[in-house]
């Protein structure tokens, strides 16, 4: 089982924390939501750019298709879990009292949406408007530590 989770840009103080600390959190209702062990892989995908000339398309990044537009992910994070859910709202506070520790295996930036697979590309498209933990095949992930 592996899971990909999009990291708005507004959300960069919790990308901090992912980075030095190595935690992530949900809230209770995507916790009860999701099977969660450790070991399971999570790509993290951080800041999701227009790269094309000019100025984004209206809208952008909560478009109905990214067809024929040029999109960077700015970092993916290629992460092992390596201790299940746990309440702590001393890291996220109540907003995500969830948490749950893992370890970075990769890190790669600047990222074309072309390098990646199309089904990855779709849900984080789908994230924009609805950000969830998703779940992948994670053969996907293997291709990404290589």
């Amino acid at each position: 089982m592996a899971y990909l989770i999009l990291i708005p840009t507004s959300a960069s103080e919790n990308l901090k924390i992912l980075m030095e600390q190595g935690i992530w959190g949900f809230d209770n209702t995507i916790a009860s939501q999701i099977k969660l062990k450790p070991s399971a892989k999570i790509l993290f995908a951080h800041a999701v750019r227009y790269a094309g000339d000019g100025k984004a398309p209206p809208g952008f990044p909560r478009l109905k298709s990214w067809d024929d537009i040029a999109i960077k992910i700015e970092k993916l994070f290629v992460t092992e879990v390596i201790s299940g859910l746990k309440t702590d709202s001393s890291v996220f506070g109540e907003r995500y009292p969830q948490v749950f520790k893992v370890k970075i295996l990769n890190e790669i930036e600047n990222v074309n949406k072309d390098e990646l697979d199309s089904g990855i590309v779709e849900l984080l498209r789908l994230s924009t408007t609805h950000s969830k933990p998703r779940e992948i095949d994670s053969s996907i992930i293997d291709e990404l530590t290589g």
